[in-house]
């Protein structure tokens, strides 16, 4: 087509997940599609031999919505074209700006990418760890180190103020840093994972099949979690092996999927003839279901839940909760996952 002087580039549709999140602006240069976001950035191999700025809230939408997965670039009108494979069916345009925006864009991932710093191996499963450590804490009232994922060599860290969470690796990676839980969630939408990463003063960068994303690293001081779950361990606790319940999870969990993943939450009470499980939702209502299950307890307790969370757990063939009413807590455990809990009572 006249003016169409940049050659055609496909794959866009691979990585509108990570892009779906995106409300700013995309910068393309140096062959590479670069996403700025809020404490973190991402950088993908898109040549469409030019630079320029697009303004991403609807290009982002319009590319994970609509059956389009090519990229060119008219340079007479500064038009970035987007289209369904067969150039036909579907086709949209965004104005694509240079100067001062695009500088200033280049100066930000310029200082972001020269905080390089040593490189790491990282474990098999690494990215289903920390984000599974992400997900069984909430975002509500949590800030500084608490606002972040804690990786310390042979492990990960969370914590909420009410739950606390360790997730061992396949290995120890021989470094330790503290990134923000929104970009440990972002993670999870690349197709491939990442092997490896590369640790600064300020930036930790994970590069992987689709490309690098780069997370601020947070410079406050985590709590010490391996000594509260050193703690329980010496303390005496009662043992509970729970019954098959992911289906009832499924079902209560219901009412609270279209909260934000990081609350939703669901009770779980552990009676001597019973556990019942609940949720509830300021917008649509409240389940509730009881299981018949004969345990130990003498008192009542309850404690809140992540349901997806939850489910992993029952699903590995190790899982146990142990109850400790001396200090209030409940501990789940699996071969590799541990979660420490403040417990309701009732």
């Amino acid at each position: 087509e006249p003016g169409m002087d940049a050659k055609e580039v496909s794959g866009i549709l691979s990585i509108a997940k990570v892009l779906a999140g995106t409300d700013g602006l995309l910068l393309f240069e140096d062959g590479m599609l670069k996403v700025p976001g809020e404490d973190c950035c991402t950088v993908f191999p898109f040549d469409i031999g030019a630079k320029g700025v697009v303004s991403s809230g609807k290009f982002c939408q319009i590319v994970g919505d609509a059956p389009c997965d090519r990229l060119m670039f008219n340079t007479k009108e500064n038009l970035l074209t987007v289209s369904s494979p067969d150039r036909k069916s579907f086709k949209s345009e965004f104005l694509m700006v240079s100067g001062d925006t695009a500088e200033n864009l280049t100066k930000q991932f310029s200082a972001v990418a020269s905080d390089k710093g040593k490189r790491i191996g990282l474990p098999e499963g690494f990215v289903e760890d920390v984000v599974i450590c992400a997900k069984s804490i909430s975002s509500k009232g949590t800030s500084g180190a608490l606002s972040g994922v804690q990786v310390k060599h042979d492990g990960c860290f969370a914590c909420d103020n009410y739950r606390v969470s360790d997730c061992k690796f396949s290995n120890d990676i021989g470094a330790e840093f503290l990134f923000p839980v929104a970009a440990v969630r972002l993670l999870n939408s690349f197709v491939g994972g990442f092997k490896k990463c590369f640790l600064g003063k300020s930036w930790v960068h994970f590069v992987g099949e689709q490309g690098t994303f780069s997370s601020l690293l947070i410079s406050s001081d985590f709590p010490d979690v391996p000594g509260l779950f050193k703690k329980a361990k010496k303390a005496d606790g009662i043992k509970i092996l729970f019954p098959d319940m992911s289906a009832a999870i499924g079902r209560v969990g219901i009412m609270v999927d279209d909260m934000q993943e990081a609350e939703r939450f669901i009770e779980l009470s552990v009676e001597p003839k019973r556990i019942t499980l609940k949720s509830e939702n300021p917008v649509s209502g409240r389940i509730s279901e009881s299981i018949p299950f004969k345990n130990e307890v003498d008192k009542a307790f309850s404690i809140l839940v992540n349901p997806v969370f939850f489910v992993y757990a029952l699903q590995h063939e190790m899982f146990e909760m142990s109850y400790f009413p001396e200090f209030g807590w409940a501990l789940f455990e699996t071969n590799r996952f541990r979660q420490l809990m403040v417990l309701t009572e009732k």
